[in-house]
């Protein structure tokens, strides 16, 4: 394939603006559409070489799949290896295990599926926290590239204009897909496949354009289109914003732009000495890795510096990525892209065990609770699942969620309530059970349903309470959330509801805890291992807000009413004189976040309770 420099200057002329977009500056509000005009740009230059390959019958499936290896993998492999060693020194457990899920499914390109399962939104806040949000595209561009060309191979007997009229029909499917669902699913898509198509299809129908030009070339038609073009993408880049549907019928607009740059930006027109100058050019030369770079290094920079930048630390953080990324591009991409530097095989053994390597340790992080132990300090901060993960929507008498036999307790709830089950179990002789679903509210309204689980939220309380009030054995039921439920009129009801259903038993409503404006975990683990960071001990304290005092005084109003049901508030066991104390001994922290008690903390407020004979021991 001949090299056409104007494409690395297009290259660069989109990378850009999306990395200005993710620095934050205003005026490139639209710099999103950076990966759309990639879309097409991809489409033409794959089809292009496909094409070649048929043509003269030299196309061979495994090989295309190696040079796309050799194109995406190595420089991937480096930013995920640099991701996952920082994440595995300075992140609390379960932002660990989080980056080692998107680790596994950058690896296996499937992360825009799985932020799409997660409900991320690109304009929200999970793209500035996630350092890998961004290779939702290169995900969409391979499983684009599984398919395609197993389609020419299999469609290359019917002639180029049958395919491009089938390819036709799947555009347009595709586009009017995309255009309907960014109004009424629009994560499902900007995410997902079937309306990405469309795009690289764009670059794919001027790559068949060009292989059989239907009108000869004409010097000022063609600097007008092509000058079209350029007015078309920069347009974009600047008007469009987040309220921009994407894709959709607006994205016409980048992406006919790319089209017409392609076609017709010839030698001499104006676009093509603009995207031929050196700068762009060698810029375009680095963009895949610039693009690799930039949401990780920003994401690391925030989290190390905790506030926003002024424009002189933006400007430095982006000439760190720019040099980052040339690096990457001579020491990574040109060396891995070469067979005569590196064998096939050496490629594959490389690759294949840092690919190794990497998905292992996503996989174990997961089940594990992003291996929490790997430092003492970061193992204050394990998460408190109770007696383990499997019981998270246990409503059952499941033996592993079990302490011993006969079963005389129950806890009941959501995460709010897991992070008691241990204590709880530790300080009684009777049996306890683990009935609890996270996220979900107490009581009937909820229907939240859980990706890991084919109970909704409603449908799991009524089989729990099916289970308490089936086992005679059961004499106490402990409750525990977080309670904002019980401040909606018809979620209080519900939990009414659900407390009459268990008039026969003895219920102990504990809770709520009190609520921090700020991640707490993250505070205090700055404190002890961000060395950038300025803040104290005492800036990790926050006080008791209205919003909790007004649960408090719900709870107890409601528990007055009904003799069965008693209310402990545990707030003086983490708050004293409305200041709630987040690291009482030395190295010893209450929560695990903005509200869920750590092991240490569950334990200190239930022997408190004990000790003050609060709650009954069974």
């Amino acid at each position: 394939m001949k090299y056409r420099a104007e494409i690395d200057g297009l290259r660069a002329l989109a990378i850009l603006p999306v990395i200005l977009f993710h620095a934050k500056f205003s005026l490139f509000s639209g710099g999103f559409v950076g990966v759309d005009v990639f879309f097409v740009i991809s489409g033409y230059l794959i089809t292009t070489i496909i094409l070649n390959d048929l043509e003269i019958g030299k196309f061979k499936l495994l090989n295309f799949y190696e040079r796309r290896a050799r194109r995406i993998i190595p420089a991937l492999i480096t930013v995920l290896i640099i991701v996952y060693s920082f994440s595995w020194f300075l992140n609390l457990p379960l932002y660990h295990k989080t980056i080692g899920q998107y680790v596994f499914s950058s690896i296996t390109f499937s992360n825009n599926i799985l932020l799409y399962i997660q409900g991320n939104n690109y304009f929200g806040i999970q793209s500035s926290l996630n350092p890998l949000f961004h290779t939702w595209s290169l995900a969409v561009e391979e499983q684009y590239y599984l398919l395609f060309p197993i389609f020419l191979i299999i469609t290359w007997h019917l002639g180029k204009k049958k395919i491009v009229n089938l390819l036709i029909i799947i555009f347009t499917l595709s586009l009017l897909g995309a255009n309907w669902s960014s109004y009424n699913i629009p994560e499902a898509s900007f995410f997902l496949l079937p309306t990405r198509i469309w795009e690289v299809l764009l670059g794919a129908f001027s790559a068949f354009y060009l292989k059989k030009k239907l009108f000869k070339s004409h010097h000022l038609k063609d600097d007008i289109l092509s000058l079209l073009g350029l007015i078309l993408i920069i347009f974009s880049f600047i008007l469009f914003d987040d309220k921009t549907p994407n894709p959709s019928f607006y994205t016409l607009i980048p992406t006919l732009g790319t089209l017409l740059i392609i076609i017709f930006a010839n030698k001499n027109t104006f676009a093509n000495k603009f995207l031929t100058n050196k700068i762009l050019v060698s810029l375009g030369l680095i963009s895949y890795s610039a693009y690799l770079w930039h949401l990780p290094i920003f994401t690391i920079a925030h989290q190390l510096f905790i506030k926003d930048f002024e424009t002189i630390q933006t400007i430095f953080i982006l000439v760190l990525i720019l040099f980052i990324s040339y690096l990457t591009w001579v020491f990574v991409e040109t060396p891995f892209r070469k067979k005569n530097k590196i064998s096939k095989k050496l490629f594959f053994i490389i690759t294949g065990f840092c690919c190794g390597i990497l998905l292992t340790l996503s996989i174990v992080g997961h089940f594990n609770g992003g291996f929490p132990e790997r430092s003492e300090l970061l193992s204050k901060f394990k998460k408190n699942n109770g007696f383990n993960l499997e019981c998270n929507g246990n409503a059952i008498l499941n033996s592993k969620c079990i302490s011993v036999k006969p079963v005389k307790i129950a806890i009941l709830g959501n995460s709010y309530a897991m992070h008691f089950v241990s204590s709880l179990a530790e300080s009684n002789k009777s049996g306890v059970v683990q009935l609890t679903m996270d996220t979900c509210s107490v009581g009937y309204v909820s229907t939240y349903q859980d990706i890991n689980d084919s109970l909704n939220c409603r449908q799991f309380f009524k089989e729990s309470v099916k289970t308490i009030n089936k086992n005679k054995e059961i004499q106490t039921v402990y409750i525990s959330s977080l309670f904002g439920e019980i401040l909606d009129k018809e979620s209080r009801e519900s939990f009414v509801t659900l407390l009459n259903d268990l008039e026969n038993k003895s219920i102990i409503i504990l809770g709520p805890t009190p609520t921090a404006p700020f991640d707490v975990a993250e505070c205090l683990k700055n404190f002890y291992v961000n060395p950038f960071t300025s803040y104290e001990k005492k800036d990790c304290n926050f006080k008791i807000g209205q919003r909790h005092k007004d649960k408090v005084q719900k709870l107890f109003n409601l528990s007055t009413d009904k003799k069965f049901v008693q209310f402990v508030d545990i707030t003086k066991f983490i708050c004293k004189d409305n200041e709630c104390i987040m690291e009482p001994e030395i190295m010893e922290f209450m929560y695990t976040d903005n509200g869920h008690l750590s092991i240490y903390g569950a334990n200190k407020v239930i022997n408190g309770l004990v000790n003050n004979n609060l709650i009954p021991l069974n």
